[in-house]
């Protein structure tokens, strides 16, 4: 607000301050069509007619009814017209629909207010200067042509803390008169009458967008005006992200950049708050091994909120404990996850991989080939033989149902799955949610299974009784906002979340049997621990960045400032941090991305990053970078990140 605006707010003539709605004290991140587009999207799934089909009922019955409203010499027609003709139209085309004409509006109604909602931001600047004058000036009125009514407009303004704001809701559709031909403002005065006798325009202040609506008219009438057009959406995320880099540059000033995963990490705890909330979960259960630091990260998140309604939990769980216990009988079990990470294995890798090797050897050496590689094990007749070999069989389902017991009684000793028909909350790392799915399998389905993860990629397999969600990136059902950027080496958080213990090997006596914590692993913890704390210390610096937003429901602000910050820290890559990369990696046994130990070639990694720069801008860039650091050419990757920060940071 200017200062000759806070003037005005001052001038003692002033009684009632009017304002407008949209692009005042609301403002969309996307046009008002792409508001509509989303509505329909959302219908689609609740009607009985795909996107397009609905997107043309609402423009045939808005014309429709704006033509008999001009007949009627209204100057806006309501939403219940509307609706009521679409109404119609539908049960022209699906007769048997399932809802009543009460129930349509109020689906209609319900949609929309969740397809705004989804996009706003509340000028909360705005809000805050205002809520100062409650006390000098009279009454706060909003006047807003727009097509919805202003029981909704209400609604709206509730969801988002400042149905306070207004005494008086005015919206053009209850009473088919608009500002734009003046009309609207007489009614107000003519209402606001009956609660201030002798008001005046004189005593009245509109705020507002639109040169001619909010600006000409009114003070054409007699009332103080003032444009406000001022665009909020850029300014809010600018200063959000600028407070954020301080943050940035003091982690990587003390030589502690991966601490800067803590941006996404706290988005991902705000995420998950969230959805425990939606839900009603009072309970989670974090996987180990990343789980381990999830969990303090979580519960640090919780202690800001003065959440103390939920109660976090963690289980020691790996696909490999749980692989063997969740198979089906042999005839039926189709070994989906060892069929989708590779098809070329021998027998050996197989037995390996089910856990039950060594009790097999002794009674098959001899009659088969452990060490031959098949290129399709599965259609192998080494498979064909084993699947058919009683011995084979007999060892098969005594160890997949001792195993599955014992991993059941160790999973009730922690409360997990204890219930029947209960809804039970999980939270790890990602990537496609298989130990859920495993964990899923060992209790025959009985209990359903919500899955939270940082990210999900690929071949995501997710139902209703067994349900996974990316919070942070996922690529199921449709690719998240961000998700070119978040999902850039997402798997250096493996190593950056390493627990203080080895993984889960499987389950005896009610308690997990871990692997022995190595040196490699052990040197890795260490490294991180202090980047894990810092993490967890920045916490609170962020928690206090976003609070004003969070207050009026901004979230979207608070998450494209974190999107911003994390494309400038995807190629943000230094000599210390590529040096940091290189030990990590060196001490776990998993690929980094796209620059694993598969062997190095220059020109392979090459033709990859070319391949890459089709679709993703940042991560070609980090991956140029990367290469030209392996290459001892840190000078040049200097210069193309400098270059890359200016052009792909906006």
């Amino acid at each position: 607000m200017s200062l000759g605006q806070e003037r005005n707010l001052n001038n003692g003539n002033i009684e009632v301050i009017c304002m407008d709605c949209f692009d005042t004290l609301l403002h969309r991140i996307c046009s008002a069509d792409e508001v509509l587009n989303i509505w329909c999207r959302m219908l689609s799934k609740q009607l009985p007619f795909p996107e397009k089909i609905i997107k043309e009922i609402w423009d045939l019955s808005r014309m429709i009814t704006a033509q008999r409203a001009r007949k009627m010499l209204m100057e806006e027609i309501s939403f219940y017209d509307i609706a009521l003709e679409m109404y119609v139209r539908v049960k022209g085309l699906y007769e048997m629909i399932p809802f009543s004409l009460d129930e349509f509006i109020c689906l209609l109604k319900e949609n929309m207010i969740k397809a705004e909602n989804s996009v706003i931001i509340v000028n909360s600047e705005l809000v805050e200067k205002l809520k100062q004058k409650k006390k000098s000036i009279k009454m706060f009125v909003c006047i807003s042509d727009f097509y919805m009514s202003g029981n909704w407009l209400y609604d709206l303004f509730k969801m988002r803390n400042i149905d306070f704001l207004f005494d008086r809701i005015y919206v053009s559709s209850d009473f088919g008169l608009r500002k734009s031909s003046g009309h609207l403002y007489e009614h107000v005065l003519s209402d606001l009458r009956t609660l201030l006798p002798g008001i005046t325009y004189e005593n009245m202040l509109m705020l507002g967008d639109n040169h001619i609506s909010d600006y000409m008219i009114p003070k054409k009438m007699g009332m103080k005006a003032y444009q406000y057009n001022y665009k909020i959406i850029p300014r809010k995320i600018n200063r959000m992200y600028s407070g954020f880099m301080n943050i940035y540059r003091n982690n990587t000033q003390s030589h502690i950049p991966f601490a800067n995963y803590c941006f996404s990490l706290f988005l991902f705890c705000e995420k998950l708050l969230k959805e425990l909330k939606k839900e009603n979960l009072k309970e989670v259960w974090f996987f180990s091994r990343e789980g381990k630091i999830l969990k303090q990260f979580f519960e640090k998140y919780l202690s800001f909120c003065n959440e103390k309604n939920i109660k976090c939990l963690y289980i020691n769980i790996s696909r490999k404990s749980t692989f063997l216990p969740s198979l089906s009988e042999i005839d039926t079990e189709d070994f989906y996850y060892l069929k989708t990470k590779t098809s070329a294995m021998s027998l050996n890798d197989f037995l390996d991989s089910l856990g039950i090797l060594a009790r097999c050897v002794p009674i098959l050496t001899g009659e088969y080939d452990f060490e031959k590689v098949e290129s399709n094990f599965f259609k192998s007749n080494t498979f064909g033989r084993l699947k058919n070999d009683k011995r084979f069989i007999s060892v098969y389902e005594e160890e997949r149902l001792k195993a599955r017991q014992e991993a059941k009684n160790y999973f009730w000793s922690k409360g997990l799955c204890t219930e029947p028909g209960k809804k039970y909350a999980v939270v790890d790392i990602g990537w496609k949610g298989s130990i859920q799915d495993c964990l899923y399998k060992i209790f025959d389905g009985q209990y359903i299974l919500s899955g939270y993860y940082y990210g999900l990629a690929g071949d995501v397999r997710s139902t209703k009784n067994n349900f996974k969600a990316g919070l942070i990136f996922a690529d199921f059902p449709v690719k998240t906002k961000g998700y070119e950027v978040y999902r850039i080496n997402y798997r250096m958080l493996e190593r950056l979340l390493y627990a203080d213990h080895g993984g889960c090997l499987k389950y005896e006596a009610n308690r997990a049997i871990l692997k022995e914590f190595c040196k490699g692993e052990s040197e890795l913890y260490e490294f991180v621990k202090p980047m894990q704390q810092k993490i967890i210390e920045e916490f609170y610096s962020i928690y206090c960045g976003i609070e004003l937003e969070s207050q009026y429901g901004n979230d979207l602000i608070a998450e494209m400032a974190l999107l911003k910050i994390q494309t400038y820290f995807c190629i943000d890559i230094t000599k210390e941090r590529f040096n940091h990369m290189e030990y990590m990696n060196s001490r776990m046994d998993m690929n980094f991305g796209d620059f694993g130990n598969e062997g190095f070639s220059a020109r392979h990694k090459f033709q990859q990053i070319c391949r890459i720069a089709v679709n993703n801008k940042v991560e070609m860039v980090q991956k140029l970078e990367l290469l030209l650091f392996k290459l001892k050419l840190g000078i040049i990757a200097h210069i193309i990140g400098t270059v890359a920060k200016h052009r792909l940071i906006k």
